[in-house]
Protein backbone atom coordinates (compact mmCIF):
# COMPACT_ATOMS: atom_id res chain seq x y z
CA UNK A 1 0.00 0.00 0.00
CA UNK A 2 1.62 3.37 -1.25
CA UNK A 3 1.67 5.80 1.26
CA UNK A 4 -1.42 8.27 -0.43
CA UNK A 5 -3.74 5.25 -0.02
CA UNK A 6 -2.06 4.65 3.62
CA UNK A 7 -2.71 8.13 4.63
CA UNK A 8 -6.49 8.14 2.86
CA UNK A 9 -7.62 5.14 5.11
CA UNK A 10 -5.79 6.44 8.37
CA UNK A 11 -7.72 9.10 8.01
CA UNK A 12 -10.81 7.51 7.22
CA UNK A 13 -10.45 5.50 10.37
CA UNK A 14 -9.66 8.30 12.46
CA UNK A 15 -12.94 10.04 11.06
CA UNK A 16 -15.04 7.15 11.31
CA UNK A 17 -13.44 5.77 14.83
CA UNK A 18 -11.95 7.76 17.06
CA UNK A 19 -13.71 11.05 16.25
CA UNK A 20 -17.11 9.19 15.60
CA UNK A 21 -17.71 11.54 12.29
CA UNK A 22 -18.56 9.67 9.38
CA UNK A 23 -16.87 10.51 5.98
CA UNK A 24 -18.32 11.22 2.95
CA UNK A 25 -17.97 12.47 -0.96
CA UNK A 26 -20.88 14.73 -1.50
CA UNK A 27 -20.43 17.64 -2.82
CA UNK A 28 -22.14 20.03 -4.61
CA UNK A 29 -19.68 20.63 -7.61
CA UNK A 30 -19.73 16.76 -8.04
CA UNK A 31 -24.08 16.79 -7.77
CA UNK A 32 -24.25 19.93 -10.48
CA UNK A 33 -21.75 18.23 -12.84
CA UNK A 34 -23.53 15.20 -12.62
CA UNK A 35 -27.18 16.42 -13.22
CA UNK A 36 -26.12 19.06 -15.88
CA UNK A 37 -24.70 15.55 -17.67
CA UNK A 38 -27.85 14.00 -17.21
CA UNK A 39 -29.49 17.20 -18.93
CA UNK A 40 -27.00 17.14 -22.18
CA UNK A 41 -27.67 13.51 -22.63
CA UNK A 42 -31.28 14.56 -22.74
CA UNK A 43 -30.53 18.11 -25.51
CA UNK A 44 -31.37 20.31 -22.23
CA UNK A 45 -29.48 23.22 -21.51
CA UNK A 46 -27.06 23.35 -18.51
CA UNK A 47 -28.72 24.61 -15.20
CA UNK A 48 -27.64 27.89 -13.87
CA UNK A 49 -26.40 28.36 -10.28
CA UNK A 50 -28.25 30.90 -8.46
CA UNK A 51 -27.08 32.24 -4.86
CA UNK A 52 -31.22 32.59 -3.99
CA UNK A 53 -32.27 29.13 -4.71
CA UNK A 54 -29.10 28.07 -2.89
CA UNK A 55 -29.66 29.84 -0.04
CA UNK A 56 -33.56 28.65 -0.04
CA UNK A 57 -31.80 24.95 -0.12
CA UNK A 58 -29.47 25.92 2.61
CA UNK A 59 -32.23 26.69 5.25
CA UNK A 60 -34.68 23.88 3.90
CA UNK A 61 -31.83 21.69 4.82
CA UNK A 62 -30.36 22.52 8.05
CA UNK A 63 -34.41 23.43 9.09
CA UNK A 64 -35.06 19.16 8.31
CA UNK A 65 -31.97 18.44 10.31
CA UNK A 66 -32.89 20.75 13.28
CA UNK A 67 -36.29 19.77 13.55
CA UNK A 68 -35.35 16.09 12.59
CA UNK A 69 -37.86 15.91 10.06
CA UNK A 70 -37.57 14.51 6.61
CA UNK A 71 -40.44 16.20 3.95
CA UNK A 72 -40.92 18.52 1.39
CA UNK A 73 -43.55 20.08 3.90
CA UNK A 74 -42.19 21.43 7.77
CA UNK A 75 -44.12 20.07 10.49
CA UNK A 76 -45.59 23.85 10.74
CA UNK A 77 -46.71 23.44 7.18
CA UNK A 78 -43.96 25.51 5.38
CA UNK A 79 -43.58 24.58 1.83
CA UNK A 80 -40.39 24.42 -0.08
CA UNK A 81 -42.18 27.81 -2.23
CA UNK A 82 -42.02 29.47 1.56
CA UNK A 83 -38.29 29.08 1.88
CA UNK A 84 -37.87 30.11 -2.17
CA UNK A 85 -39.91 33.02 -1.35
CA UNK A 86 -38.32 34.43 1.80
CA UNK A 87 -34.83 34.87 -0.44
CA UNK A 88 -36.63 37.14 -2.76
CA UNK A 89 -36.45 34.91 -5.66
CA UNK A 90 -39.48 35.52 -7.85
CA UNK A 91 -39.99 32.55 -10.25
CA UNK A 92 -42.68 30.92 -12.74
CA UNK A 93 -41.74 27.37 -11.81
CA UNK A 94 -40.09 26.05 -9.03
CA UNK A 95 -39.03 22.61 -7.78
CA UNK A 96 -37.70 20.61 -4.82
CA UNK A 97 -35.55 17.55 -4.85
CA UNK A 98 -34.33 15.61 -1.89
CA UNK A 99 -31.96 13.15 -0.17
CA UNK A 100 -30.59 11.62 2.48
CA UNK A 101 -28.09 8.70 3.95
CA UNK A 102 -25.76 8.77 0.68
CA UNK A 103 -22.16 8.83 1.17
CA UNK A 104 -21.36 9.77 -2.53
CA UNK A 105 -22.62 12.00 -5.64
CA UNK A 106 -22.56 9.69 -7.98
CA UNK A 107 -25.29 7.24 -5.97
CA UNK A 108 -26.93 10.30 -5.63
CA UNK A 109 -27.38 11.43 -8.60
CA UNK A 110 -28.22 7.60 -9.91
CA UNK A 111 -30.80 7.69 -7.20
CA UNK A 112 -32.68 10.51 -8.60
CA UNK A 113 -32.41 9.49 -11.63
CA UNK A 114 -34.00 6.20 -10.97
CA UNK A 115 -37.08 7.61 -9.17
CA UNK A 116 -39.56 9.25 -12.03
CA UNK A 117 -40.17 12.00 -9.92
CA UNK A 118 -36.74 13.27 -9.26
CA UNK A 119 -35.84 12.47 -12.60
CA UNK A 120 -38.89 14.90 -13.85
CA UNK A 121 -37.64 17.51 -11.98
CA UNK A 122 -34.22 17.20 -13.33
CA UNK A 123 -34.67 16.66 -16.80
CA UNK A 124 -38.17 19.22 -16.71
CA UNK A 125 -36.73 21.89 -19.54
CA UNK A 126 -39.36 24.41 -17.91
CA UNK A 127 -36.56 24.40 -14.89
CA UNK A 128 -33.27 27.14 -15.93
CA UNK A 129 -31.66 27.75 -12.24
CA UNK A 130 -31.00 25.76 -9.40
CA UNK A 131 -29.20 25.74 -6.24
CA UNK A 132 -27.88 23.28 -3.96
CA UNK A 133 -27.17 22.50 -0.28
CA UNK A 134 -25.52 19.26 1.30
CA UNK A 135 -25.64 19.58 5.00
CA UNK A 136 -24.28 16.62 7.52
CA UNK A 137 -27.20 15.54 10.13
CA UNK A 138 -26.73 13.28 13.38
CA UNK A 139 -25.22 10.60 11.24
CA UNK A 140 -26.35 11.24 7.42
CA UNK A 141 -25.82 13.89 4.72
CA UNK A 142 -28.86 15.64 3.60
CA UNK A 143 -29.42 17.21 0.25
CA UNK A 144 -31.72 19.56 -0.93
CA UNK A 145 -31.75 20.66 -4.41
CA UNK A 146 -34.55 23.53 -5.16
CA UNK A 147 -35.15 24.46 -9.42
CA UNK A 148 -36.24 27.25 -10.59
CA UNK A 149 -37.22 29.30 -13.41
CA UNK A 150 -37.20 33.03 -12.98
CA UNK A 151 -40.18 35.35 -13.12
CA UNK A 152 -40.04 36.64 -16.95
CA UNK A 153 -42.41 39.55 -16.50
CA UNK A 154 -43.46 41.24 -13.31
CA UNK A 155 -46.25 43.65 -13.49
CA UNK A 156 -45.30 45.84 -10.69
CA UNK A 157 -42.24 46.53 -12.69
CA UNK A 158 -43.93 49.25 -15.13
CA UNK A 159 -44.80 50.80 -12.41
CA UNK A 160 -41.30 51.40 -10.85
Amino acid sequence: MGMKHLFIAAATVLGLFFFNTPVFAVSIDEISTLVNEERAKNNLPSLVSNSQLAEAATQKALDMTNDDYWSHTAPDGTQPWDFIKRTGYRYERAGENLARGFKDSGRLVNAWMASPEHRTNILSPDFTEVGYAVVTGNKHVVVVQMFGDPLKSDIFSVWQ
